[in-house]
């Protein structure tokens, strides 16, 4: 869903009342707000950060798929400063879907998740039409040390992990015959598929030694609609 859709569809929620007070203190980042991940204090020095994200094949290359999709998940987790710990695969694919297929996805993804210092714990799969995939990801951070996308203040400097231009790149590869820049996506999708296959968390890492204060948005696909909650 486009995030203003899904924030009239939240906009009609009400927290259930037996939620605990101390439930809402330990809640650091929530639906309070527009972020990457969710973070949940469990001690005054360890929080768990909690995302999940899936999309249907951008690639036909199964092994890129799934390595696309893992990268894609746990960039959340370093956006809101934390590590990756492991992580659950969620799958959609067709019954008659070819298995060996389904297989090299799996191994792409938990590849990507190893790279990260984690592992594949488990997951769901469900039969549905179109093919999907994605990983619910658990990381831990320091409490204190939680990064959220805005906070920006003038002045500021903005350090890019990744070339501009994937989330353009990507549309145009998809959308070739429709969209008037055909070729940047013929010739820039070979680019697209070595960066969007990289972590970030060593540059969110090494980012972090330096700067006592920063925010760390994910914008894998689209810098200029991130912006918007940067500065808020």
């Amino acid at each position: 869903m486009a995030p203003g859709d899904l924030q009239e569809v939240l906009a009609g929620l009400r927290r259930p009342a037996g939620v605990s007070a101390e439930a809402e203190r330990n809640l650091l980042v929530g639906l309070g707000r527009a972020d990457d991940a969710a973070v949940y204090r469990l001690t005054p020095d360890l929080a768990i950060v909690e995302t999940v994200d899936f999309f249907p094949p951008v690639v036909d290359d199964a092994w890129t798929w799934g390595a696309v999709a893992a990268v894609n998940a746990m960039s959340d987790v370093y956006a809101m400063g934390g590590e990756v710990l492991f992580a659950l695969a969620v799958a959609g694919f067709p019954r008659d879907f070819d298995k060996m297929i389904i297989t090299e996805v799996f191994r792409g993804g938990a590849e990507k998740v190893a790279e990260a210092g984690g592992i594949i714990a488990g997951g769901h799969t469900v039969v549905d039409a179109e093919p999907k995939y994605g990983l619910c990801v658990t990381g831990r951070v320091d409490p204190d040390r939680v990064l959220i996308k805005g906070g920006f203040r003038p002045g500021d400097r903005v350090f890019l992990s990744k070339p501009l231009g994937t989330g353009l790149t990507l549309w145009d590869f998809t959308h070739g015959e429709q969209f008037t820049f055909g070729w940047l996506g013929t010739a820039g999708f070979p680019v697209w598929k070595n960066q969007m296959k990289n972590h970030r968390m060593d540059a969110s890492f090494e980012w972090r030694q330096f700067f006592d204060r920063m925010s760390d948005p994910d914008v894998n696909y689209q810098f200029w609609g991130g912006l918007r909650y940067m500065f808020k």
